[in-house]
């Protein structure tokens, strides 16, 4: 499961990358979303605002992400809900340098329609895709049947402020993925990792 999370870290980075560079031919779907100043920065789970951040940092809800995923348009112009079943699955979702209430910095989801996968970021730069010729075998997840991250990390406030990394600069990354969530903690030391049922929203594992 850790080598998962990592893996989608890295790709996430080569693709925003390439994005950036202008070296993937991307198209933008919709408006990109609306600049906000973020909060101000406090050290362990009490900051309003990304782990290793400062100053104005967009930040975007689990929310927000899923509903601007149903505009994408992912093959011949068919368009998807992401309470959708039948041909269209979410594979895997994926929140980098989430803050307290699990507003993320960037959202990622692997998405498959037919015989289509596709790699699919919500980021300051709005929605854009990318075809996964690999393609990618994981349980459908489906949004109406798991807890949401906010309520997550609301339940789990208590153990998730106790694992995090004391007197250093906190980064927080979740993965989505075979009916678990994976919460990363990495600051000062190793990273501290929790898994969650998506259910129930119980913790079913730390490595500490």
């Amino acid at each position: 499961m850790r080598n998962r999370a990592l893996f989608y870290g890295v790709l996430f980075i080569i693709v925003a990358g390439c994005l950036i560079l202008g070296c993937l031919f991307l198209p933008l779907f919709g408006q990109p979303p609306q600049k906000t100043p973020a909060p101000t920065v406090n050290i362990g789970f009490t900051s309003g605002t990304a782990g290793n951040m400062s100053g104005e940092v967009l930040l975007y809800s689990f929310d927000e992400a899923t509903a601007n995923l149903a505009k994408i348009d992912v093959t011949n112009g068919t368009k998807f809900s992401a309470h959708e079943t039948g041909n269209i699955s979410i594979l895997s979702i994926m929140g980098t340098d989430l803050d307290t209430d699990a507003n993320a910095k960037n959202w990622a989801f692997v998405v498959r329609h037919g015989n289509t996968t596709s790699f699919v970021t919500y980021d300051r730069n709005g929605m854009n895709r990318v075809n996964w010729p690999a393609g990618f075998s994981g349980k459908e997840i489906r949004i109406d049947q798991i807890i949401l991250p906010g309520v997550l990390f609301d339940r789990n406030r208590e153990i998730i402020s106790k694992m995090s990394p004391a007197k250093s600069t906190l980064s927080r990354q979740l993965v989505l993925e075979s009916g678990n969530y994976t919460l990363t903690l990495s600051g000062q030391g190793s990273p501290r990792v929790l898994v969650f049922d998506a259910t129930t929203g119980a913790l079913i594992s730390s490595n500490e």
